[in-house]
Parts: structure tokens; C-alpha cells; sequence
């Protein structure tokens, strides 16, 4: 499955709602959606990887990305409804509680 990637927007909060397989060849395309965000000034933003089917280190460190900014902007950065096969790649790296995984999005 190609990567599929779309924002919602709600006021200054954003989900980046992400379907099928991130990987080395398409890391790039998370990496851009979300830079985008980070310059828009959204204070908040929230991905959703309910239709991620896999994920691979060049993915999780993408999203390590959001967290450091987060920790620049004081901004929000969470990931929500996880699928099995990011929460397998979060638990083989040990990253669960480094990114404070929501199962839903009204949770975050």
C-alpha cells in the first residue's frame, strides 16, 4: 500500500492522518507534512497511524523529529490509535513512553 497522507485542521491544532507503510523511500513525504505543520504555527499537532500498516526506523525517526520540536516550541506532539504494527516497532525500540501513545484521538 502507497503512502497516504492528510491534514485536519481545527483552529491552531492539526491531525496528520497517515495510511499505509512509512518507510526509507517515503520517510521524506511524513518528514515534508510535517515541516509544513511545524512552520504553520500550529500549537498542537496530533498524528493519527490507525491505517499505518508498517513502519520502519527512518519513520520512527520522523516522528522523533516532532518530539525534539515539541520540546523547542512547547508545542504539543502526540501520536494516536496506533496500529499493531507501529506499537510492535515502539515496544522493539522501547519508544512507548517516550511518545505517550493514545489509543484515541479524543484521549490526545
Amino acid at each position: 500500500m502507497d503512502l497516504s497522507l492528510r491534514v485536519e485542521h481545527d483552529q491552531d491544532e492539526a491531525v496528520l492522518i497517515v495510511d499505509g507503510g512509512v518507510n526509507y523511500g517515503n520517510a521524506a513525504r511524513l518528514h515534508q507534512a510535517l515541516q509544513e505543520l511545524f512552520a504553520s504555527g500550529v500549537r498542537c499537532i496530533r498524528v493519527d497511524l490507525s491505517g499505518c500498516t508498517s513502519m520502519d526506523a527512518s519513520g520512527l525517526a520522523t516522528l522523533i523529529e516532532g518530539l525534539q520540536w515539541r520540546r523547542r516550541h512547547r508545542g504539543r506532539f502526540e501520536l494516536v490509535r496506533p496500529s499493531p504494527a507501529v506499537r510492535d516497532m515502539m515496544r522493539l525500540y522501547r519508544l512507548e513512553g517516550v511518545f505517550g501513545l493514545n489509543e484515541t484521538e479524543q484521549a490526545a
